[in-house]
């Protein structure tokens, strides 16, 4: 049983450290390999309409919605029995995606910076102490 818990943590930290590598992996890699989305496909993916369902029972893992007032991603407590439209796992992702004004290494230092003053705020606001 320990080996099974050994490597699926050894998995998790492959993808969080390949994760990171990828972020900072410079300037142009990420926009060579990925497509500019279509218009209506953003507009779709960056809306996010809250399901009215019952989901007592389910687990409630912190995601990130835009909010297109002021153009910036937030956290929210999310139920996993919810519709997954226009939820990110994570904020740079949605910043990335959402925002408007996107410009080189300046716009990505500042979604960084946004990102982890903003989940600061969240586990202050959601902590037991």
């Amino acid at each position: 049983m320990r080996l099974f818990q050994y490597s699926i943590l050894a998995c998790l930290m492959i993808c969080i450290i390949a994760d990171d590598e990828d972020e900072e992996a410079g300037p142009d890699s990420e926009e060579r390999t990925m497509q500019p989305p279509t218009v209506t496909g953003v507009r779709e993916r960056c809306s996010f309409k809250p399901d009215q369902t019952n989901c007592a029972g389910h687990n409630f893992p912190r995601r990130w919605v835009y909010r297109r007032a002021t153009d910036t991603c937030e956290p929210i407590s999310w139920p996993t029995c919810w519709s997954h439209n226009g939820v990110f796992r994570r904020c740079r992702r949605c910043m990335k995606v959402c925002t408007r004004h996107k410009k080189g290494a300046a716009w990505r230092r500042r979604i960084r910076q946004f990102c982890r003053k903003t989940a600061r705020g969240h586990w202050k606001k959601h902590s037991l102490n």
